[in-house]
């Protein structure tokens, strides 16, 4: 995928947040949507689930994965889900992953 000019593999993003302790499982998806200016703005949203009993600061994740990641390739946006949802044939179903609220 490319943002901005820059090549991100989505599979080492993911890899990161995986590596974060309390994340069960994650997914990394670019998006891009419309601005005012009708221009288009491409971003990385991660989706995650936790582990039980555990509960994640989006400040120190995002500081965690700027130790390991460029910041370019840092996700915009984070949205924990309970799970990911997945269609009938066990993949990832990208259109029930809930947009970001854009700031």
């Amino acid at each position: 995928v490319k943002i901005n000019g820059y090549r991100i593999e989505i599979p080492e993003v993911e890899a990161a947040l995986n590596a974060y302790n309390g994340i069960k499982q994650s997914y990394v998806l670019a998006r891009n949507l419309k601005n005012e200016d009708n221009n288009y703005n491409d971003f990385l949203v991660a989706y995650y689930t936790l582990e039980t009993g555990h509960a994640v600061d989006k400040n120190i994740l995002i500081q965690f994965l700027s130790h390991r990641l460029p910041e370019y390739m840092l996700p915009k946006y984070f949205i924990e889900l309970d799970k990911i949802p997945l269609t009938i044939n066990g993949k990832i179903d990208n259109k029930s992953l809930p947009e970001p609220v854009l700031e």
